[in-house]
């Protein structure tokens, strides 16, 4: 699919998205874009590591523009996290995006779908605040309609003159059906196929990905405390047996 007919299938599911909300305050359901003391781009707010996403179904596929990026209006020095400063022009470049997922700016229509793409932070300046359009797109020939969570393994660099270097890579999780943590094969069920998942999630999550890369480790975090440990057994035992 050629970049231009990318723009195209997203172009119904842009005009259904929600306008981006006007900002007056600091948005708890953001990223929220900040630097370390030594000059690193960095990030709070929103919680990649526990959140999956649920898009919105619509035209040519399902999407949402949240979460948004927030630049960081309270520094958190106990964190190292500072505002950003003038001169910086934040743009999100990706990594790796899982087949069938594109992230679009609402309003120039630029689109990213394979690594290297960036997307500008509007303004481009200490004083952004952008929601951007994720769209797991149906009409794609890498559209896989049995695939569970798609990802979006990205970065936050600076093009400015404040040369903030590049944040530490963080990856988004987007699902178009909800899906039940400890449903390890995302078969749409928590049943005693699921035991294997998890028992690989619990001891080796990297077998655990590379068996089931159309899921994620986090569907093995039953108890939602951030991390798969045996807390999670008994969680999932529960789901099991009722």
């Amino acid at each position: 699919m050629t970049r231009e007919t990318t723009r195209m299938a997203a172009f119904l599911a842009l005009t259904l998205a929600a306008a981006a909300p006007v900002a007056l305050g600091q948005h708890a359901g953001d990223i929220w874009v900040a630097r370390s003391g030594s000059g690193q781009l960095d990030r709070a707010g929103f919680d990649v590591d526990v959140n999956l996403k649920l898009l919105s179904p619509g035209d040519g596929g399902w999407s949402d523009s949240n979460p948004g990026f927030d630049r960081l209006l309270t520094p958190q020095p106990q964190n190292d996290l500072f505002s950003l400063e003038s001169g910086c022009r934040i743009f999100l470049e990706a990594v790796e995006l899982d087949p069938g997922l594109i992230i679009v700016q609402i309003g120039t229509f630029q689109v990213m779908d394979g690594p290297g793409d960036r997307l500008s932070l509007r303004p481009l300046g200490p004083s952004l605040h952008e929601h951007l359009l994720f769209l797991i797109d149906s009409t794609s020939p890498n559209y896989n309609a049995n695939w569970g969570v798609w990802h979006a393994t990205v970065r936050l660099v600076d093009t400015g003159t404040t040369g903030y270097a590049p944040s530490e890579e963080f990856t988004l999780k987007f699902i178009n059906r909800p899906m039940a943590r400890g449903d390890m094969n995302c078969d749409g069920f928590v049943t005693v196929s699921d035991i294997g998942g998890f028992v690989q999630a619990l001891l080796s999550p990297v077998d655990y990905a590379t068996n089931f890369p159309a899921c994620d480790y986090i569907l093995g975090d039953v108890n939602e405390d951030t991390f798969v440990t045996v807390s999670d057994i008994g969680a999932f035992v529960t789901l099991l047996t009722n």
